[in-house]
């Protein structure tokens, strides 16, 4: 296997290599291998959920605005898969690794669900119920 040169194509010394190499986030195996198992169970596809008319008529003016893109399955096109937990993992810690907690989403719909917690709370993509209430409910 040949070395792949940095962009510049110059090469740097391996001291450099080494800094950048520890300055890297350290990847969870554990939370890894849940992402492959999420991904396999799920196809490697988006899961986005398509709304029936009636689902979509029920929802109030400004959530109907907001999401449009949910009443057809996903065409978006993005083809990077995340995978997605539902209920956060510094909400559940007690689900982080936990298969049925997770979901396929492509990059676009994952963006999205982060940034309307609200809305995709209310189709399911993200519980807002803490560990605390959870087991308070059991």
């Amino acid at each position: 296997m040949t070395p792949r040169l940095p962009q510049d194509g110059k090469m740097r010394p391996a001291s450099d290599i080494k800094r950048e190499r520890a300055l890297r986030p350290k990847v969870d195996p554990e939370l890894a291998t849940w992402g492959r198992k999420v991904k396999k169970r799920d196809g490697n596809r988006c899961q986005w959920p398509g709304l029936d008319y009636n689902a979509v008529l029920s929802m109030p003016v400004n959530t109907i605005i907001r999401t449009q893109l949910v009443i057809s399955p996903c065409v978006s096109g993005d083809k990077r898969i995340d995978p997605h937990h539902i209920a956060p993992r510094g909400r559940r810690r007690d689900l982080k690794y936990v298969v049925e907690n997770g979901i396929c989403l492509c990059r676009t719909h994952h963006d999205w669900v982060h940034d309307n917690p609200i809305e995709a709370a209310q189709i399911g993509l993200l519980s807002e119920e803490t560990y605390e209430l959870a087991q308070k409910t059991k």
